[in-house]
C-alpha cells in the first residue's frame, strides 16, 4: 500500500547530502566531548511528522483525499522510525518494515554523529550524511527538508520537498 513511503524512510534518502567513498581517505568516526550546542541531541527521537509540498493520496481506501500530511496517511508500522543519539557520539537509526503480516524493526544505520552550526553530520565508515536541522518546541523536536520522489497508491510519482519531523521520546 505505502511501499514508497516506508522505503522513503531509509536513512540516506532523508538527508540532504550523502556520499559513499570506498577509498582509504574515509573520515574517522566522530569523537570527543560534546560542545554546548550539541547537548540538545542525546536521546531517542521518534518520527512524528512527514509533510509533503504537494497533496498526495497514499492510501487505497476508495476515497480520493490527497493531503500534504503524509504522516497521517502512513500505517502504524511505517510510522515507527527513530534515531538514537548518545553522548558518546554513537548514533543509530531504526525503521519498521512490514514483512507479510508482521511489522519488525530493523537497524538501518549505526555510526557516529556531530552537530555543527545546526547541521547534523552522521558517519558510518565511508558512508556520510548531513542535514540542516530546524529545532522547535524548546528543542523537543527537529525538522529537516529534502527533495524526494513520493509515490501514491496508484504508483504515480511526484518529485517534491518533504519535511521530516522527529520528536524527543
Amino acid at each position: 500500500m505505502i511501499r514508497s513511503i516506508s522505503l522513503l524512510l531509509f536513512f540516506c534518502m532523508i538527508f540532504s547530502g550523502c556520499s559513499k567513498d570506498e577509498g582509504p581517505g574515509c573520515p574517522e568516526d566522530f569523537s570527543g566531548p560534546l560542545s554546548a550546542g550539541e547537548e540538545v541531541m542525546p536521546g531517542m527521537w521518534q518520527l512524528s511528522g512527514l509533510v509533503g509540498a504537494v497533496p498526495m493520496d497514499l492510501t487505497d481506501d476508495d476515497i480520493d483525499n490527497p493531503d500534504t500530511d503524509l504522516f497521517a496517511q502512513l500505517g502504524d508500522c511505517a510510522k515507527n522510525a527513530r534515531y538514537t543519539f548518545d553522548a558518546n557520539r554513537s548514533a543509530s537509526y531504526y525503521a519498521s518494515v512490514t514483512e507479510g503480516d508482521a511489522c519488525s524493526e530493523k537497524l538501518l544505520f549505526d555510526g557516529t554523529w556531530k552537530l555543527d552550526a545546526g547541521t547534523l553530520y552522521l558517519n558510518a565508515g565511508c558512508f556520510n550524511m548531513q542535514a540542516a536541522l530546524d529545532f522547535m518546541d524548546n528543542n523537543q523536536s527537529f525538522a529537516f527538508s529534502v527533495e524526494e520522489i513520493v509515490r501514491d497508491y496508484r504508483e504515480r510519482e511526484v518529485l517534491m520537498e518533504v519535511t521530516y519531523i522527529f520528536s524527543r521520546s
